[in-house]
């Protein structure tokens, strides 16, 4: 799923860009159209640039005081008063989770917006159906750094954002683990997809989420769970 997220420097509104070429791939293709260029020079090209389309790293730590275990059931939250941003991180989020065959839902599904509640005061009536919640606690703030076409004398505008993540024991509400990720690339709207996995990724490895991957029916609402399993 792809994204653009622009609000004056800051990831607050998505909206699909139609324009923008569909890959990287594509968008070497289409700097070498008529150029003269050799074959080994465009593929030198495209190597070069799709090693670098996306690029997130992720940290993360698990409290202490811990012993990790796995999920069982799951509410994902994006803390901020953005509805566009909240229903479809929420919404990409929650699936890709669901993926490891665990009950996941957003919580704009589980606490409704018009509530207008609290991170604190949503987390507590989750609290009655999830064993744990996993919070978006910032908006992704976007930057941009201008940079330079390999081939041609092209000024490209570089993207950033930065997300951090809190897991959360639900009946507790302790902190069980946090995350960051840092992503770069030229394309803004590759980034929330990147963070996603990268981030489910991560959880996996932590002990706190399942190893399997199952397929999500093409017709679920939330709570979304995998159901057939597949390898990816």
């Amino acid at each position: 799923m792809a994204f653009m997220c622009t609000r004056n420097g800051n990831m607050s509104t998505i909206r699909r860009n139609r324009n923008r070429p569909k890959s990287c791939s594509q968008e070497i293709r289409k700097q070498h159209e008529g150029n003269g260029v050799t074959v080994l020079h465009v593929l030198i090209g495209m190597a070069l640039v799709l090693t670098s389309c996306v690029n997130t790293r992720v940290v993360s730590f698990t409290s202490p005081n811990v012993e990790p275990k796995q999920a069982t059931s799951l509410v994902v939250m994006v803390a901020t008063p953005n509805l566009v941003l909240r229903t479809e991180i929420e919404d990409a989020l929650a699936r890709r989770l669901a993926e490891k065959g665990i009950s996941v839902a957003p919580m704009t599904t589980v606490v409704h917006p018009t509530l207008r509640l609290s991170v604190d005061s949503s987390l507590t009536l989750a609290a009655a159906t999830y064993d744990m919640a996993l919070v978006v606690v910032n908006d992704g703030s976007l930057r941009t750094t201008p940079t330079h076409s390999l081939t041609h004398n092209e000024e490209w505008m570089r993207s950033e954002a930065d997300y951090e993540f809190d897991l959360i024991d639900l009946p507790s509400k302790t902190i069980l683990w946090v995350g960051s990720t840092t992503s770069s690339t030229m394309f803004a709207d590759e980034i929330p997809s990147s963070v996603i996995a990268k981030i489910t990724t991560r959880l996996v490895a932590d002990g706190f989420l399942p190893s399997n991957d199952f397929r999500i029916p093409s017709n679920a609402t939330p709570p979304y769970k995998g159901t057939t399993k597949f390898n990816r």
